[in-house]
């Protein structure tokens, strides 16, 4: 993993910078546009289940046959996820300025038709500076449901590579799901 400007990365493996174990993901609030760079352009695709629990929504992977979310009537969803630089600078606990984040991007089917129109029409998304868009609609998804190609931004590739998915989002054990399905029953 490559990361910029990061002085608090841990020498751990599976850290995403400020002692995290799970990359950020990106998120946008309703009515909100942002710029990010596509770091890769084919998805990691997975099923999870999104379950209201405790106020909150929160995912789960499906392991497929014998899922004990499924059994309990709990439905799941593909989902896609890609690595994305945010553009939009934050500033840190200690007061530092950051002028970009590196994170997750996930997205559902609609958001996937219109990444593929910009990939077809630019014959790729890596390297691409995009404006996200979430509409104040109440099926926008978090990382947005419209997509305008900016400009090519291919020296963001030099500086940050993909996020290596399959040790991010390991599958839950059966009886980690059989928890959650007894507390959402409960």
């Amino acid at each position: 993993m490559n990361f910029k400007s990061f002085d608090s990365l841990s020498t751990e493996k599976n850290t995403y910078g400020f002692g995290r174990k799970k990359p950020f993901e990106f998120a946008l609030k309703k009515s909100e546009s942002r710029e990010i760079v596509f770091i890769d352009d084919t998805p990691f695709c997975t099923r999870e289940h999104s379950l209201f629990i405790d106020g909150a929504y929160k995912s789960y992977q499906c392991i497929g046959d014998n899922c004990p979310l499924c059994q309990s009537g709990h439905s799941s969803a593909a989902v896609y996820y890609l690595t994305v630089v945010d553009l939009k600078p934050w500033t840190d606990r200690t007061g530092e300025t950051h002028h970009e984040s590196f994170a997750l991007f996930k997205f559902k089917q609609k958001a996937a038709l219109e990444l593929k129109k910009i990939k077809e029409k630019h014959g790729r998304l890596k390297g691409l500076k995009i404006e996200a868009k979430r509409e104040d609609t109440q099926y926008a998804g978090k990382s947005g449901n419209r997509f305008f190609y900016v400009e090519d931004a291919s020296n963001y590739l030099e500086e940050y590579s993909e996020i290596e998915y399959l040790e991010v989002f390991k599958k839950p054990s059966r009886d980690e799901l059989y928890q959650v399905a007894n507390k959402v029953a409960a």
